[in-house]
């Protein structure tokens, strides 16, 4: 079983760095570069907190991250279960999206569920759960926390983490949670294939219909491909359809750097210690103040797995926003960043729109009903609108 498991997990970042989507990162040589972040609303550069406070309990599958919110800290705060994509066992591949996401005023908990790489994946979903438990009590009882507004709840996830997501949302309550009020399942995967490594999909037709659902693909993802992004669509049938839509983000290369709906869009590292093809790749310290370090779960193979991951992920850093960070075979100069218009006007926007009219009623246009604003990607330097995200259903 190990055996089969490992090869799985380096065939699956080879497949991705090899795939169509890497070609096209390859194929543009346009002068118009790709758009700044909005200024304003979902997505945007426009945070309520300065910087995060993060702390780490558990152990194995049980462990966990919380970020709080700083700088200035408010007295209480909705919170995010953010579930990470297969064997991305502590935060870093993610440390943009989850700065973005506390510094809009949100408490982030991000729960490992996975030991290892041979954690059974029946299994992610209650770990998850136990974990999102503690780390709710521990915020409601001990002092110095911000205190999280159970009644502002949501998850969203990546990859394997995208199933994790659906699952909570689906049996959360069943197993002690409150309500997920907003769920987003990113490039979700994989239920299909080999017994072995599939990750079993919840009984997603449990989630509840006053629950808000996104399902996200990407055009260029030759991992998990569209399929369990439409099926959790289509089994979520107690959920209207005024309540939920399935989008498709969408590669363009009309620029330089070109933005590339690959499976692995989603990660926003703001930058990891590693080495590819002569290619030094460094850790910067992060916006917030916090040195960008979140420990150093997993031991030797966390150690691997990120040297493993981050040189799998030349694609996605060549295709980063241009004058922030530039590759460099020189240890002490910055990396390409991998934050991109995908990022804040994709996913981020998305996110931000769909927990904004969970919970507060409002900005719901950025994030259902195939609007304008849901659809809009931004527009490249020289005017040219960036290819708007499908609405598949």
């Amino acid at each position: 079983m190990k055996k089969h498991r490992l090869s799985a997990f380096f065939a699956f970042f080879a497949l991705a760095s090899t795939g169509p989507g890497a070609q096209i990162a390859c194929a543009s040589d346009a002068t118009a570069t790709p758009p700044a972040p909005p200024k304003l609303g979902p997505g945007s550069t426009h945070y309520a907190c300065a910087s995060k406070k993060m702390w780490m309990m558990g152990e194995g599958d049980k462990q966990y991250w919380v970020f709080e919110p700083a700088a200035p800290a408010p007295n209480s705060a909705p919170v995010i279960i953010f579930n990470h994509g297969w064997s991305a066992m502590e935060p870093g591949p993610y440390e943009g999206w989850v700065d973005h996401l506390v510094r809009r005023g949100n408490i982030v908990i991000y729960p490992r569920y996975q030991a290892s790489l041979t954690t059974r994946a029946d299994l992610f979903v209650e770990s998850a759960a136990k974990a999102t438990k503690d780390a709710l009590a521990r915020l409601t009882s001990e002092p110095g926390h911000v205190r999280p507004q159970l009644d502002k709840l949501a998850a969203v996830g990546h990859s394997a983490g995208g199933m994790v997501a659906a699952g909570l949302a689906a049996v959360g309550q069943s197993m002690g949670l409150p309500q997920m009020k907003a769920v987003m399942c990113v490039e979700p995967g994989k239920s299909w294939g080999p017994p072995r490594l599939a990750i079993p999909l919840a009984d997603v037709s449990k989630i509840p219909a006053s629950t808000l659902l996104l399902t996200v693909a990407g055009e260029h993802d030759m991992v998990a491909r569209d399929i369990d992004a439409r099926r959790i669509y289509e089994e979520a049938r107690s959920v209207p359809k005024a309540n939920k839509n399935f989008v498709m983000l969408v590669t363009d290369d009309h620029g330089s750097p070109p933005l590339t709906a690959s499976h692995f869009c989603p990660i926003s590292p703001t930058v990891q210690r590693a080495q590819s093809g002569g290619v030094r790749l460094r850790r910067l310290q992060s916006a917030s103040g916090d040195g960008g370090r979140f420990g150093a779960a997993g031991g030797q193979f966390g150690r691997s797995f990120r040297s493993e991951y981050f040189q799998r992920q030349i694609e996605k850093l060549r295709s980063s926003q241009p004058g922030v960070f530039v590759e460099s075979r020189d240890d002490s100069a910055p990396v390409a960043n991998a934050v991109n218009a995908l990022d804040y006007y994709g996913l981020w926007k998305l996110f931000d729109g769909l927990t904004d009219a969970a919970w507060y009623g409002k900005n719901r246009r950025y994030a259902l009903g195939n609007t304008a604003e849901m659809r809009f990607m931004g527009r490249w330097s020289d005017g040219v609108p960036v290819k708007e995200i499908k609405v598949v259903q």
